[in-house]
């Protein structure tokens, strides 16, 4: 198993007429509505036809990953944290913030990447630029730049520092702000990669509680998450 390396960064926030602590981590950016605390998504890989149609004998049970999701009193994520179905942990991000500047703690792999986020806003939209380098070399590896409208994202822009290969993803929501559609044009593919997102239940609140994720074009690879949410 491999040892886990904590990076402190500390990110400069620029002023916003929207919330500078909320674009990317708090409740509206995962359109949670209600007094929520604590969300645990379990998702696990399977197969589906083209009518949605789950084959349940394709579920791969071993890749079943969690992410678990803590939220403090104003909305804000205070730390999240992914399993593996054997209970070893993954990731775990841990956010400390001040009236001025947020301290991220970022728990990353041993040589692998480390990043550091650059935020920029104005008015409802705002942008997240993060640089990933490489840990041993420094080597500037792949810049990301997320664009959001009113805390959803609409676009990713992926620029691979390597290959300079680049990716653009395009994200569709429902009238209820979960996300429906994603759009990639890559280097990599031949014209447009479609993936879609059904959702399937609901709690009092009007937050779902079981998603599928199905790629079309990928003999119906896709992937089903159970959530599940605690209130205050």
């Amino acid at each position: 198993m491999k040892y886990l390396l904590t990076i402190i960064i500390l990110i400069g926030l620029i002023s916003c007429k929207i919330d500078k602590y909320a674009v990317g981590t708090s409740k509206r950016y995962f359109n949670l509505k209600g007094p929520v605390k604590f969300v645990s998504n379990k998702t696990t890989p399977m197969l589906f036809d083209s009518n949605w149609v789950i084959n349940i004998d394709s579920a791969i049970l071993e890749e079943t990953e969690y992410k678990n999701l803590f939220f403090n009193k104003n909305g804000i994520i205070s730390r999240w944290e992914a399993y593996n179905m054997d209970s070893v942990r993954l990731q775990y991000h841990e956010y400390i913030y001040s009236n001025s500047v947020k301290l991220e703690m970022i728990n990353i792999y041993k040589d692998e990447k480390l990043s550091e986020f650059v935020k920029d806003c104005n008015q409802r939209k705002s942008f997240l630029k993060t640089k990933t380098y490489e840990n041993t070399s420094g080597k500037l590896t792949i810049v990301y730049k997320i664009i959001y409208d009113d805390y959803k994202v609409v676009k990713k822009i992926i620029h691979n520092k390597i290959d300079l290969s680049r990716q653009i993803i395009n994200f569709e929501y429902d009238s209820s702000g979960n996300v429906i559609k994603m759009t990639r044009r890559s280097d990599y593919y031949m014209g447009d990669e479609i993936l879609l997102y059904k959702y399937l239940g609901f709690d009092n609140f009007g937050n779902w509680t079981k998603r599928i994720f199905y790629d079309p074009d990928d003999y119906g690879n896709g992937s089903m998450t159970i959530r599940r949410i605690l209130y205050e």
